[in-house]
């Protein structure tokens, strides 16, 4: 049998994930505030001072949270090509939106949660990070008010807020296991719902 001693160390990277998987836990779970690096150490079997050569601070490690949750919403979204009418677009992204929404539940949640605790330093991360979604989105809604599909009165921002607000409020209440939210087809029904009534074209 394998002794721990043994057992291959986990490569810089591995750790890392394996880091952030239990800080999103325990941000999600207790709070930013109330999460020491303590705390995540001992989750993660190693000292205080392992930790620090992984992550100088805990706001190092919130920011790393943040960055994978870029590379999974935000830069794959930049990539989406699939459809080049804005409406369409809107429409594809907007569902990927929710979607992505639900399967980085937890790391969405530390987000909201840290959020609400007041921390000016994470306020300002997580400020950055979302207004890139809004430039992100409000650029997509401008494309399209440039090409006369959606009515050009409405600031594009307003509309991107909406979706941004869709999916964190989705994620808040994901735990009441509300019965619609789980139907098939919800998520492109609540993206064609905001699109319609924001972003309406001229008749």
């Amino acid at each position: 049998m394998t002794s721990p001693q043994d057992r291959p160390r986990p490569r810089r990277g591995e750790r890392r994930q394996q880091l952030l998987a239990l800080a999103r836990q325990l941000f999600a779970g207790q709070g930013y505030a109330a999460t020491t690096t303590g705390q995540l150490a001992a989750a993660a079997g190693i000292s205080e001072a392992a930790l620090a050569r992984q992550y100088a601070t805990k706001l190092d490690v919130f920011s790393d949270l943040l960055a994978e949750l870029r590379d999974v919403t935000l830069n794959a979204w930049r990539d989406e090509n699939a459809d080049t009418n804005p409406h369409g677009r809107l429409v594809a992204l907007g569902e990927r939106h929710l979607e992505a929404a639900r399967e980085q539940a937890v790391a969405l949640r530390a987000v909201a949660r840290a959020l609400t605790e007041g921390e000016q330093e994470v306020q300002a991360a997580v400020r950055a990070f979302l207004l890139e979604w809004e430039d992100f989105l409000s650029g997509l809604i401008s494309q399209g008010q440039q090409s006369g599909v959606f009515r050009r009165s409405l600031d594009p921002r307003v509309g991107a807020w909406q979706l941004i607000h869709a999916a964190l409020g989705g994620v808040l209440t994901g735990p009441l296991e509300v019965p619609v939210h789980g139907r098939p087809g919800y998520a492109a029904q609540a993206i064609q719902c905001a699109i319609h009534c924001l972003l309406k074209t001229d008749v």
